[in-house]
């Protein structure tokens, strides 16, 4: 099944997970912040509004945001121990790609999948 890219909304997040690797070569930066090394930008700590949906520290950056496309991407940064409370994107698909450490992705229903630097997850719209 092909889908046209004209409908498709897509949001590109982009994953770097801690892994104790990037732990032990971790500089803090001038806020106190763990910085991962990494190819994108690692963004700042999440505004205290998504305290919600994660347990732990993760950090953002906006990559591109493309209206005409409907697409989002962003590099999420998830600290060692950090994750998402369950949730659901609407809208469009999400895909994941993972470009650091490892870590697990799971969908209702489903077993976990642990996810390494490399893999890619599309997940469509309003799986949670």
């Amino acid at each position: 099944m092909k889908v046209r890219l004209s409908i498709l909304a897509a949001f590109v997040t982009i994953l770097s997970f801690g892994c104790c690797q990037a732990q032990s070569t971790n500089v803090l930066n001038m806020k106190n912040e763990t910085i991962f090394p990494q190819i994108f930008p690692q963004g700042d700590r999440l505004p205290e509004e998504f305290s919600r949906y994660f347990t732990g520290q993760a950090y953002l950056a906006s990559i591109s945001n493309n209206e005409a496309l409907g697409t989002h991407i962003s590099n999420v940064t998830f600290e060692p121990g950090c994750r998402n409370n369950w949730h659901r994107h609407l809208g469009g698909y999400q895909i994941l790609l993972v470009t650091g450490g490892q870590g697990l992705y799971q969908e209702a229903g489903k077993p976990a999948q642990l996810l390494h630097q490399g893999d890619v997850v599309v997940i469509a719209d309003g799986v949670k």
